[in-house]
């Protein structure tokens, strides 16, 4: 089955290309990170609010996630904003980590309490300090991403950089 969506945001990547593209559901979602995972190299950010299964739990991210470990030296990094401990532990995205002993290139963080970090309404991903996602309505899953906006993405993982901060790092052993 041909999808478009898919082929447009991907070509974005690939070329890096400096246009936003509007995502209004989860399909989008997961093109649009699934594009990131076969054009990124170097790294990934992931700011979310738990992680939701329909799209950090398929087959699709799960496989592209596996090649993106294999095919790139990159780095992940999540940060959870309403996820217990014992609950990331049974992701299916943690247990990959942990299964494959890639702890030293992906790296899991939740939010601490009474935090900027756990007020946040915004949900995000950047890719190798020029990409992003960034999700405005979580609640309709309403977002624009632009392949190449390295001043956007700047500032996005400058805010990912201070989370991270308030976040406490749960261990992939």
């Amino acid at each position: 089955m041909q999808n478009s969506y898919f082929d447009l945001v991907n070509y974005l990547a690939k070329e890096k290309v400096n246009h936003e593209v509007p995502n209004s559901s989860i399909d989008h979602a997961e093109d649009i990170i699934v594009s990131m995972l076969l054009n990124g190299e170097k790294e990934l950010n992931i700011f979310s609010g738990e992680l939701k299964s329909d799209l950090f739990e398929n087959d699709r991210f799960i496989n592209n996630l596996k090649l993106y470990f294999a095919l790139t030296e990159g780095k992940i990094s999540v940060i959870i904003q309403n996820l217990s401990e014992k609950t990331l532990k049974e992701h299916e995205f943690f247990k990959i980590i942990k299964e494959n002993k890639l702890n030293n290139r992906c790296k899991f963080f939740i939010v601490n309490e009474d935090t900027e970090a756990k007020r946040e309404i915004e949900h995000f991903q950047t890719v190798d300090g020029i990409g992003y996602r960034l999700e405005k309505d979580t609640s309709q899953i309403k977002a624009t991403a632009n392949f190449y906006d390295p001043s956007k993405t700047k500032e996005l993982n400058e805010k990912f950089t201070i989370y991270k901060q308030s976040s406490r790092e749960i261990q992939v052993a």
